[in-house]
């Protein structure tokens, strides 16, 4: 799916390297040490006038952190990307990734922990379906101001082609936040509560479709069948109908779910990604024999699976592909209002369930 989303990075954002004094020696708590250093918000300023980046660090989890990086580049192209710092304190390294986003498919970088000068990830970047090796280089300019500095592999040599100065503009705020730049609705989840422990909000009070009257209006505000399903408590079928959405990196989408039978939902799903689109099929099948539905997305993107959905969330256990492999994914549905609904996808990292990708979706 990833490969869809194919932008080139007009003015590349500003990656790389960072430390400060003492920045690695503290083997103990190298992620409070990076929070330390990071955690909070910078204007940062590209070499060409007009770019610019604002970067927001926030701590997730107590070996995660994440960064908010709202991009404009001098060619008037705006987006935002939400970046992954991940720590494995048995392999003592770095993981750094960002998912789909207006300026690039995927990345994906490694590096080890802060040096005395530098923090230098490496790895690549896919942009149209196209795995380019990059490198990300934070470099301390002194306490209150860094460089991001963001290289591609020319020959044997890496070749800076973007690079953004930032400098403090607030510190951290005392707390965790609860996800990774997901969209929310004013009933958002804590910012107490822990990376990947599912959500229990109070369920909205979506009436269930009901057979005994044809005229009722239904979950999430779609109103019922003339021939309704022995299964017409399910909220799947509720989906029916045609929806506006938006992802968490700022692109728009139109989601038109069909109902084939009882017993099958389609999705056709129209991302527009600047002045162009993409469409994305999506088949939900229902098992009567053991009461599970099944998702298959165009071309195995994702495959899962998941029991009824009766209550306020929807959750696909499944995987997608990845690199030649499987890469265990959760999809979860989540009930935002009647007209209203959340979808969320979660990978595993550093033992806990991460979202790296979501959108929210509105009746039309």
């Amino acid at each position: 799916m990833r490969s869809l989303l194919a932008l080139a990075l007009i003015a590349p954002l500003a990656a790389g390297t960072l430390s400060f004094s003492n920045a690695s020696t503290d083997a103990n708590a190298p992620v409070a040490r990076v929070a330390e250093r990071l955690l909070g918000t910078w204007d940062c300023r590209g070499p060409v006038p007009g770019s610019a980046a604002r970067e927001v660090y926030t701590r997730s989890g107590e070996n995660t952190i994440m960064l908010r990086n709202a991009v404009h580049t001098a060619r008037g192209l705006s987006g935002v990307v939400h970046e992954t710092f991940g720590y494995d304190p048995v392999k003592a390294t770095w993981q750094l990734s960002a998912p789909m986003n207006r300026f690039f498919d995927l990345m994906q970088l490694g590096a080890q922990r802060w040096g005395a000068q530098q923090w230098v990830f490496t790895g690549t970047q896919t942009v149209q379906n196209v795995a380019r090796p990059t490198r990300i280089v934070y470099t301390s300019l002194g306490p209150g101001a860094y460089r991001r500095e963001h290289q591609s592999e020319t020959g044997v040599a890496w070749k800076a082609d973007g690079a953004f100065v930032c400098r403090r503009a607030s510190p951290a705020k005392p707390r965790f936040v609860a996800a990774i730049g997901v969209q929310r609705s004013p009933a958002a989840v804590p910012a107490k509560q822990a990376i990947g422990a599912r959500a229990k909000p109070k369920a909205a009070a979506i009436p269930a479709p009901r057979a005994a009257r044809s005229t009722a209006r239904v979950a999430l505000g779609m109103p019922a069948e003339r021939t309704i399903s022995p299964l017409s408590g399910d909220r799947a079928y509720a989906l029916v109908g045609a929806w506006s959405c938006r992802t968490f990196g700022g692109a728009s989408a139109t989601h038109t779910f069909a109902r084939r039978n009882d017993a099958t939902l389609l999705l056709h799903n129209v991302l527009r990604i600047s002045d162009r689109n993409y469409d994305i099929d999506e088949t939900y099948r229902f098992d009567r024999s053991n009461q599970t539905w099944s998702n298959v997305t165009q071309g195995g993107a994702y495959v899962g699976t998941a029991r009824r959905w009766l209550g306020s969330t929807w959750v696909f256990d499944g995987s997608v592909a990845e690199r030649g492999r499987r890469v265990p994914v959760k999809m979860t549905y989540a009930i935002l209002s009647k007209r209203a609904f959340r979808r969320r996808f979660n990978r595993l990292q550093n033992g806990a369930w991460v979202t790296y990708a979501a959108e929210t979706c509105k009746r039309q």
